[in-house]
């Protein structure tokens, strides 16, 4: 038998040998170049292997890749992960082009909420008491009313006035409602937002100053945007009832509302009926704090000698008028019944343009209008014409208001359609004005 060789192995043929080194050799090669250029791996190679005669790189092991199952498992990990709650932005403005600058206003937000949970009756007291940048208007919940706006209530913001507050509802223009008259509490569009239901308000959003150059002179103090709830769904009835801590200043709310959607909700319709009742408070409820019984500083009586321009002191009456009436004998401007203590201790008391009694003071009507009797004035004061301490003047304290007596029924009528999912129509009606009456307070 012939001799294979050194080359030779055995059971294999020289020619298939030789072939099966070359592509041992380029397949180990191939591989490790690969490895090199996708891994990037920074081993040293290992020394040749012989393969018979030859020597053959030896393969490299291929670092495996991970990227892709490392960014499936952070996808997996941020798909599962909970969602965060979204912070809704409601947007009250114009479309005038404004930088970030000018367009960032200080403001505030009040919720229905929180409404609810004070039991507000009133919008323009739920501002009052919640925003500290409302002051009292000219005609408000609390504090006296003007008599050609009896019942309104009005927003003014930085004490600017009423006048220059502007309203809007849904981000739109709401109609004045200030009383047509000269003797007016303002001479602007003043909104009585006491027209508005409390049950339908979602919020009520503030933005204060920097608004006059897009709206007007009408909201050179700021803007007051009301959102109403016109996608509400359900029936609801609520009552609620209050009272101060002494049983006094009583005050009811009775609300209803309906809302349904149609047309697979692209549209909606929402109905509220609200009743409110506030019966009022005057000073003398609280006669030792703020009427005739409370302390307030005044001139010094005659004849009493002090230092001091004004003394403390109480029982402060206007002696120039009367429960019942005073008549005068001259109807001239500027004539008083009665002489002040500004005209000293010789003539103050006696009358003046008023009917003299016998004595030389005033005569008044009686309770029963059918006789004159002697007019107290009391003890008058140094310098002051109008005022006295006790005697049968009147207590203007004593007849100011501090909550308004009210009551009104207002009747509204929301609803809206999707036309379009960029296109939507909405519509607003009601009758505040229908069962509004204001009930003045005045006693003898």
């Amino acid at each position: 038998m012939r001799n294979p060789g050194r080359t030779a192995i055995q059971g294999v043929p020289l020619k298939k040998k030789r072939r099966l080194v070359f592509t041992l050799f380029s397949s180990c090669t191939s591989l490790a170049f690969l490895s090199i250029a996708e891994a990037k791996t920074t081993q040293k190679p290992s020394p040749l292997k012989t393969i018979g005669s030859r020597k053959t790189p030896p393969k490299i092991a291929r670092k495996e890749d991970t990227s892709k199952e490392t960014k499936k498992k952070s996808l997996r990990e941020i798909l599962a992960e909970p969602h965060m709650e979204t912070e809704t932005l409601y947007v009250t403005g114009t479309r005038l082009t404004q930088s970030r600058l000018s367009n960032v206003m200080a403001g505030s937000t009040l919720s229905s909420e929180q409404i609810k949970r004070r039991g507000y009756l009133d919008l323009g007291l739920a501002l009052l008491r919640e925003n500290p940048a409302v002051s009292i208007p000219d005609n408000a919940p609390v504090g006296g009313q003007n008599m050609y706006g009896t019942g309104q209530s009005f927003v003014s913001l930085l004490n600017l006035g009423s006048q220059r507050t502007l309203t809007l509802v849904d981000g739109m223009r709401m109609g004045g409602g200030a009383s047509a008259s000269i003797y007016g509490v303002g001479s602007g569009s003043q909104v009585d937002i006491s027209a508005m239901p409390t049950s339908l308000v979602k919020t009520i959003d503030t933005r204060l100053g920097g608004a006059g150059a897009a709206y007007g002179a009408d909201a050179v103090a700021g803007v007051v945007n009301y959102e109403l709830d016109d996608h509400y769904k359900g029936v609801s009835l609520n009552a609620q009832g209050d009272w101060s801590q002494k049983l006094d200043n009583a005050a009811e709310k009775i609300t209803f509302k309906a809302g349904r959607s149609f047309d697979h909700d692209r549209g909606g319709l929402v109905f509220d009926v609200e009743y409110r009742n506030q019966a009022g408070m005057l000073l003398r409820d609280r006669p030792d704090i703020l009427s005739e019984g409370a302390v307030f500083y005044h001139r010094p009586t005659l004849g009493e000698k002090t230092a001091y321009t004004n003394v403390l002191g109480s029982g402060a009456r206007m002696i120039q008028y009367s429960l019942t009436g005073i008549p005068t004998l001259r109807g001239n401007y500027g004539d008083f019944p009665v002489y002040g203590g500004v005209y000293g201790p010789t003539y103050a008391g006696l009358a003046d343009a008023g009917i003299p009694s016998a004595n030389g003071t005033p005569l008044v009507f009686s309770q029963n209008g059918q006789a004159l009797v002697p007019y107290n004035s009391g003890t008058l004061l140094q310098g002051d014409n109008a005022l006295g301490v006790d005697g049968d003047g009147v207590a203007l304290r004593n007849y100011t208001q501090m909550r308004t007596p009210s009551e009104k029924i207002n009747l509204t009528l929301l609803g809206h359609y999707d036309l379009t999912p960029h296109f939507h129509a909405t519509w607003q009606a009601g009758t505040p004005e229908a069962a509004r009456s204001t009930r003045a307070q005045w006693a003898c």
